[in-house]
């Protein structure tokens, strides 16, 4: 992916477009965490995947999601999709 950035590789992927029902943002969440999944330390794909997997608590996974959001009343859930998507691509070839 060298020298391709995320919109040219949103924009060269119907498929990828079609699955976050083109949200461009959400699309974007996705490749970012591909991306970090090729350059993070194992450690901190270990980190990662724990909030994934919820060992950090429920609690703890919606407070970060809270602190993603300037109005939390009104950003969580977009904010909840946003990282999900990033999660789904730091995650990808793992169920």
């Amino acid at each position: 992916m060298t020298g391709t950035s995320i919109k040219d590789e949103i924009y060269e992927s119907s498929d990828l477009m079609a699955s976050f029902e083109y949200d461009i943002t959400l699309a974007a969440a996705y490749l970012l965490g591909k991306q970090v999944s090729d350059m993070a330390s194992k450690s901190a794909l270990t980190l990662i995947e724990q909030i994934r997997q919820g060992v950090l608590g429920q609690r703890n996974f919606d407070r970060l999601i809270e602190d993603m959001c300037v109005h939390p009343e009104y950003e969580f859930e977009r904010m909840r999709k946003l990282f999900s998507a990033f999660l789904d691509g730091v995650f990808r070839d793992q169920p």
